[in-house]
């Protein structure tokens, strides 16, 4: 009896279609948004309340003109109407000292190799990101 029930397990197993085990590009882009909206809330959670209409933006990011776009704390600006990517006209702050912006530094300096601090500081701003220097 043990060995019927094993092997119609094994039947109903290989007759399933397979199961996809890699992750989409939609699951690790909405993994990439919940984990810069953590860091923010760590490191921002004034700035990230302040940003609504009609209040005051606290002085280490007044300069951006930050606003809040879907829960992502952005740089806002003249660019709006500018005919580039949403990303290059509104990039996400990122805070200088978290463990979020090493891994992104990282990554990045990964696909870019040995090619000095500003190639760096253009490839960080041309994939969307700013990263805070105060």
């Amino acid at each position: 009896m043990v060995f019927d029930v094993l092997e119609a397990k094994a039947m109903k197993e290989e007759t399933a279609e397979p199961v996809n085990k890699s992750l989409s590009s939609e699951i690790l882009d909405r993994a990439e948004v919940a984990i810069i909206k953590h860091a923010q809330r760590q490191h921002f959670p004034e700035e990230m309340k302040r940003t609504e209409p009609k209040k005051n933006v606290s002085t280490r990011l007044r300069q951006l003109n930050p606003v809040l776009i879907e829960g992502i704390l952005r740089i806002g600006g003249r660019l709006s109407q500018a005919e580039i990517s949403f990303d290059a006209k509104h990039p996400v702050i990122l805070p200088k000292k978290s463990h979020v912006t090493t891994l992104i530094i990282r990554d990045i300096h990964n696909r870019v190799g040995h090619l000095g601090k500003n190639v760096m500081q253009c490839f960080i701003r041309n994939t969307g990101f700013y990263m805070q220097v105060h």
